[in-house]
């Protein structure tokens, strides 16, 4: 499939520009859908019993409440041809129970290696890389209403392991990432958990029902909740290609043998956040 982009100047840029994130949202949903929805992180044998593992040791924490992100500041290196990325940048997280919080669990993909991960305010007293899994205990407890803020630093190497859970999402022409798979979320992830009813009986897991309050599903790394998510990415890629990402962009530039863009959106989740890289055709007009 070829791609078109003009030149943001453009008004035209803006139409092809939300077209081509639709078709990629298609086909980038499908390779989704297929590599969290039907499997979560890992592919070939032990994958349901990962799964079952999963939600045995984090069902518990399905219904607590976690504070949702309203404002994301995202600096995203591409790097196509050695087929990686790194992910760094911040959220600001609000309580919007009506209960202090003394806790917050944090979601990552699991074959990220973080560099950073801290809640301001909260100290790190759990981890479990195998499941990309953190929890993090207030000082002082989050009343509602009140704020604080995530920062990370993730990189996704071109692995074996990365290979299997995003297939060609970052590839040599034609990248293309979702929010979910660059970003932390709040959180039991509720898309891990298996899907067949027989599977879940061999391995003691009770019927699955349908989503849950405080749970978090969308099929990668949570569900996300209702109302509005400002983001402001900082995407960088191969000097020979072009971005295409959700929202407006407000400026392209080239700087120390790399070509950059800024972009800006309000969505109504993290996950819907959408980047793709790829050397399109640029037509002037």
């Amino acid at each position: 499939m070829r791609w078109q982009a003009l030149q943001k100047t453009s008004s035209a840029f803006r139409l092809v520009a939300a077209v081509t994130v639709g078709l990629s949202l298609l086909s980038g949903g499908w390779l989704h859908y297929q590599t969290r929805m039907r499997g979560g992180p890992r592919s070939g044998e032990g994958v349901a019993d990962w799964n079952a593992e999963y939600e045995k040791r984090f069902r518990p924490f399905a219904e607590m409440p976690q504070p949702s992100p309203r404002f994301i500041e995202l600096a995203l290196d591409l790097y196509p041809g050695e087929r990686w990325y790194r992910a760094k940048g911040q959220q600001v997280l609000v309580n919007e129970s009506r209960a202090p919080m003394d806790e917050v669990w944090v979601a990552v993909a699991p074959e990220a290696r973080v560099e950073r991960l801290t809640v301001a305010g909260a100290q790190l007293n759990h981890s479990d890389p195998r499941f990309g899994m953190r929890r993090y205990r207030f000082e002082t407890p989050l009343e509602p209403g009140s704020k604080t803020t995530l920062e990370f630093d993730l990189v996704v190497e071109n692995s074996s392991l990365a290979l299997e859970v995003h297939g060609d999402a970052v590839s040599p022409n034609g990248s293309f990432l979702f929010g979910a798979w660059v970003l932390p979320s709040m959180g039991y992830v509720r898309g891990y958990e298996l899907q067949d009813p027989s599977e879940r009986r061999t391995r003691g897991l009770a019927p699955r029902t349908g989503t849950t309050e405080g749970s978090r599903e969308h099929g990668e790394l949570g569900e996300d909740v209702a109302g509005p998510v400002e983001i402001r990415a900082t995407i960088s890629t191969s000097v020979d290609q072009q971005v295409v990402g959700s929202g407006a962009l407000e400026r392209a530039w080239l700087e120390g043998g790399r070509r950059w863009f800024r972009y800006r959106s309000t969505v109504p989740g993290a996950s819907r956040f959408a980047v793709a890289s790829a050397r399109y055709q640029t037509v002037k007009v």
